[in-house]
């Protein structure tokens, strides 16, 4: 069932690919106004009723429904559901999570669902989401992810969803997504990061393995780097297509550390003058393709490098 409805959803998102560079932008101030997910049209249906409970273990084929977890969700199964739920991750600082795929658990679906921590900027949880033993069939579909400093660390595939790093704690890293040798596919979704380190998507090289990466027709502003999917060294394809990336626009300076930010702060066209607080992207790897990307406020291309122009198919062979 699941795999239909998949089908269902990715043949949809080429006809919502092809609509949403023909938005008039920008929309990074309220993105479901262009068609992109944010809090309004992701994570639990409104009306749903939801039954308190505190951690849970799922096994095969489990489904989660209606539920408010203060607490830990516990994947150790595969085929399981989590639909229709908020999860509260508790705790603070390294190793807190609000779901634990175990090793050995596969096939995880996260729909229509919130998982978030307590949105702290000094002693927020660590991630929502945990697939450290880089389970690859994990997909997050119509949900909102927010309140953590690092949302989700391994491969996962984003669908029409919405996550934002909000929060931190002493020495965490702000990703998105953290990958190490695993891969990531985001789909029509809005990533948004408020810090001014790491990355929307972050991949590690010190698995000794390329980095994965497709985004395409989403929504993106953020980080330090907005995109860094292959450090030190390592590659493999990324594919980024299609995406408005979003930037402040007041006057901007560079700071102490190098990066560049606007004398107004974050407003409503981004939060850093070039995407990221340092830029677009760095470290793509040597098989990258950057086509039709924009800038939201203009709807003009971009290259990865921030320069105007890559309209057109095009691979950024030996870029840094």
């Amino acid at each position: 069932m699941f795999v239909n409805l998949m089908a269902v959803l990715l043949s949809g998102l080429s006809l919502t690919g092809a609509h949403h560079q023909q938005v008039q932008g920008p929309c990074f101030h309220e993105p479901h106004v262009c068609g992109y997910p944010d809090p309004s049209n992701t994570g639990v249906p409104g009306g749903t009723e939801l039954k308190e409970m505190g951690d849970v273990t799922l096994h095969d084929g489990d489904t989660l429904s209606d539920a408010n977890v203060v607490g830990a969700v516990f994947v150790d199964g595969s085929g399981v559901t989590i639909e229709d739920s908020k999860i509260h991750a508790t705790g603070s600082g390294s190793g807190s999570t609000g779901v634990v795929i175990e090793d050995g658990a596969s096939d995880l679906t996260i729909l229509e669902s919130e998982v978030t921590g307590n949105g702290s900027k000094t002693n927020a949880p660590e991630s929502n989401v945990w697939n450290h033993y880089a389970e690859p069939g994990f997909r997050v579909v119509r949900s909102n992810l927010n309140g953590v400093p690092d949302n989700i660390e391994g491969p996962v595939t984003i669908v029409d969803s919405y996550v934002i790093v909000n929060a931190e704690y002493p020495a965490a890293h702000s990703e998105n997504i953290y990958l190490c040798g695993g891969n990531a596919n985001v789909q029509h979704s809005t990533l948004f990061n408020e810090s001014d380190e790491t990355s929307l998507i972050f991949g590690d090289g010190i698995c000794d393995k390329g980095n994965r990466v497709t985004v395409e027709n989403s929504l993106l502003a953020g980080g330090g780097y907005m995109l860094q999917p292959n450090s030190k060294g390592v590659s493999a394809p990324v594919r980024i297509v299609g995406n408005r990336v979003g930037r402040c626009r007041t006057k901007t300076h560079q700071d102490n550390g190098g990066g560049y930010v606007c004398n107004g702060g974050a407003d409503e066209y981004g939060f850093w003058p070039r995407g990221g607080h340092y830029g677009i992207s760095a470290e793509l790897g040597h098989e990258a393709v950057w086509w039709n990307n924009v800038w939201d406020d203009t709807g003009h291309p971009v290259c990865p490098t921030g320069a105007p122009g890559c309209g057109k198919p095009q691979k950024q062979k030996h870029h840094r």
